[in-house]
């Protein structure tokens, strides 16, 4: 399946509009990106112009007014920020009129003006609620960042994983790093600093993520690694939240649809799931019915739990 999924993003990268040669970037969740950028601002977006350079990779602006100031120093309240309007892979950055917008920015080199850090996963859009959690969580990374024993750091570090795994708003952000395999796009991840499962995670650790988990009102692709890592603990517990959330799930959304089924499979250790899973999976990826025949394959996974 994860097979399936790179094809369309390959797919996808050969019809990109500026370069033939495109490839998604190295994943960068939070802790890289607090990291890395020299600017973090909370801004509302007031503007946007397309095709206002001649550069590609700078092609359109963003007219920000910043909201907030969280990493480095900005003099002006209202800034430009350069990106790529017409970019499909690797995704570009996104800015939206009227949205705010939490970005990770470093100035362009002639100085007039600045571009998204790691394109799209320097700007994420999001409301006060959720910025006021980014920001918590944004200043205790720069805490730790300042942490000269390793061994310190590393320990506080996974604690703030955990902390960005347990709630929705930047649950990603944690489960990448705790959890990496459990994203498709990890396949593209170069950093070898990046924090992998081979973290230990104690049982406060645990308890926390398995409690952020069962508190999920509907469980989306970004609690796919909350699962990973929860897996072996309370299966039959788990095991039933699954059930219950599948039986509930869109049978439209046929790819997300598989990942559940995998865990259930995994989970439950059932022949009968896991044949019906397999034939799901031997579709053909162009076959003009996949959906369909997907749906039908579903509902009867569905029926046997």
């Amino acid at each position: 399946m994860k097979t399936k999924l790179l094809l369309t993003f390959i797919l996808v990268g050969i019809v990109h509009t500026i370069s033939a040669n495109t490839y998604p970037i190295t994943p960068r969740p939070l802790r890289k990106l607090v990291k890395e950028a020299k600017y973090i601002v909370f801004a509302s977006v007031i503007k946007i112009e397309k095709n206002v350079t001649g550069e590609d990779w700078h092609s359109a602006k963003a007219t920000l007014v910043v909201k907030k100031t969280l990493q480095g120093k900005i003099k002006h309240d209202t800034i430009s920020v350069f990106f790529a309007s017409n970019m499909i892979c690797p995704a570009p950055a996104n800015y939206t009129k009227n949205s705010t917008v939490l970005a990770f920015l470093n100035k362009k080199q002639d100085g007039k003006g600045y571009f998204t850090h790691a394109l799209s996963y320097g700007s994420k859009t999001i409301n006060q609620e959720a910025f006021l959690v980014y920001k918590k969580r944004i200043q205790e990374m720069q805490s730790i960042l300042k942490i000269k024993k390793k061994v310190e750091r590393d320990l506080k570090t996974v604690d703030w994983l955990v902390a960005c795994a347990s709630n929705k708003y930047t649950r990603w952000e944690g489960t990448y790093e705790l959890s990496p395999t459990s994203d498709f796009m990890s396949s593209y991840d170069r950093d070898k600093e990046t924090f992998t499962r081979k973290i230990f995670l104690d049982r406060k650790h645990i308890q926390s993520l398995t409690k952020a988990f069962l508190e999920v009102d509907k469980v989306t692709y970004q609690d796919m690694g909350l699962i990973d890592i929860i897996a072996s603990v309370d299966d039959e517990i788990v095991l039933s939240f699954l059930t219950d959330q599948l039986k509930k799930a869109n049978l439209e959304e046929i790819w997300f649809s598989e990942f559940l089924l995998e865990r259930v499979v995994y989970l439950s250790g059932r022949e009968d799931l896991k044949s019906i899973l397999q034939e799901i999976n031997s579709i053909d990826f162009f076959d003009k019915e996949k959906s369909k025949k997907a749906s039908v394959l579903i509902k009867r996974f569905i029926d046997e739990l």
